[in-house]
């Protein structure tokens, strides 16, 4: 009977000490299984997160050439699936080339317009040609242009008369005098701003300027230099 005691206990740690070990393999098992996922899964990690640098490096800080000969352009862009687009920078030689405009009326290229210049509506230095849709009214801002340019000053517009242009001197008052039979036939020219009475004519005060309207006047032909 204690025999068979000893038998049956011997066994049961048998079986305990063979349930033990298995456990603590399958554990051992289980943890370098673990292992492997984990190094796969960091391998995997690694390998996005250097497919995700090569793409901010093939879409941030691109270089874009610049066809023109000048200093590359750098940009950079957040969003990489948007496509980068090639600038171009015009070059000062580029601008040199721009088609100068010309007169219709064959006075050739438009003169520079000085930057202080009195313009159109207001706007200093500029002058729409456009406008200018007769020769004569072209040949009235070319004059005053020139004018302008080489120092005068006192004059607001101009007008024509017989093929000449008169600028319109704040001071000056441009007169044709003729004796008829039933009197004097005066005519006369000025701007807008001179002031001055038909008696001023006869007797002008120190701040009026009369001119002979014939004998006055700029022949634009002559002044610009231009082909008749």
């Amino acid at each position: 009977m204690t025999h068979r005691i000893y038998w049956g206990l011997g066994v049961l740690i048998v079986l305990l000490v063979g349930a033990f070990s298995y456990l603590i393999y399958q554990e051992y098992a289980d943890i370098e299984e673990i292992k492997e996922d984990g190094k796969a899964f960091r391998d995997k990690i690694a390998k996005m997160d250097e497919q995700r640098e090569t793409q901010e490096q093939q879409s941030d800080g691109t270089t874009l050439v610049d066809t023109t000969g000048t200093t590359p352009v750098d940009t950079a862009t957040t969003d990489t699936a948007k496509t980068s687009k090639t600038v171009t920078i015009a070059t000062p030689e580029q601008d040199n080339t721009e088609e100068v405009k010309v007169s219709p009326f064959g006075f050739g290229s438009y003169p520079k317009v000085p930057d202080d210049y009195p313009g159109d509506f207001g706007r200093q230095g500029e002058i729409n040609w456009a406008y200018r849709d007769s020769p004569g009214k072209e040949l009235i801002s070319r004059v005053l242009v020139k004018l302008w340019a080489e120092g005068e000053r006192n004059f607001i517009g101009g007008s024509t008369h017989r093929g000449k242009v008169y600028p319109h001197y704040y001071d000056t008052v441009y007169v044709r005098i003729e004796e008829t039979e039933t009197g004097r036939s005066i005519r006369r020219k000025s701007g807008p701003f001179v002031d001055f009475s038909l008696d001023d004519l006869d007797d002008p005060p120190p701040h009026i300027r009369i001119l002979d309207l014939e004998t006055s006047g700029i022949d634009p032909y002559q002044y610009l230099n231009l082909p008749k």
